[in-house]
């Protein structure tokens, strides 16, 4: 009994989300919010065990990046806190201004560069067409987004023509297989053959 209740529990729920999303407005609306609520308690759920790990990990094994990720996470709580008291004024706004958006463009100039290192060593052990309209097109990428005015637009004009061609195909095709997987989970999860909840 308590392997069939979760299964007849998550079936009786799908079926029920189903219902309202297609046939009673209403009561999708209302799986809907206690699913928002479901994932804020789970994602705080998350934010505490990711805390207790770390603290353990920072007080046994003495690791630097576990007590940084630590006292990060209380600056950034205390800081919404003052925020949300009328104390300052827009200061977590400001540290993902002045902080966590420059890291981010750091780290995404050091994955490109790293990406045109790994197509190279990629060329090195296997030549093949894929792997120089690889190395072709992150050469491309990085060259137009350096001022080469001795280029006029012509390094821009490719850039554009591979996001809006090659790349928009790309991504199109990868949402359509995310859906059909997401559709054929859901099926299975419905149906009972996927039981994840019991393991």
């Amino acid at each position: 009994m308590s392997r069939l209740f979760p299964s007849i529990f998550a079936i009786v729920v799908g079926f029920a989300t189903l219902i309202g999303l297609f046939i009673a407005p209403n009561l999708g609306q209302i799986m809907l919010n206690w699913g928002s609520l479901l994932a804020a308690f789970a994602l705080l759920m998350g934010i505490i065990n990711l805390m207790r790990v770390h603290l353990n990990r920072a007080s046994t094994e003495r690791n630097l990046y576990s007590l940084v990720l630590v006292l990060s996470m209380w600056a950034i709580f205390f800081l919404s806190l003052t925020d949300w008291l009328g104390l300052t004024n827009n200061t977590v706004a400001e540290i993902f201004t002045y902080v966590q958006a420059p890291l981010e463009g750091a780290f995404a100039s050091l994955i490109a560069v790293l990406l045109l290192v790994a197509g190279f060593n990629m060329l090195k052990h296997q030549r093949s067409v894929w792997t120089v309209l690889f190395l072709l097109a992150a050469v491309l990428v990085l060259l137009s987004t350096i001022a080469l005015t001795a280029f006029g637009t012509l390094f821009l004009e490719i850039r554009y023509w591979l996001e809006a061609i090659v790349v928009t195909a790309g991504m199109r095709g990868i949402l359509i297989g995310v859906a059909l997987g997401s559709v054929m989970i859901a099926i299975r999860l419905l149906l009972g053959i996927d039981q994840p909840y019991n393991k």
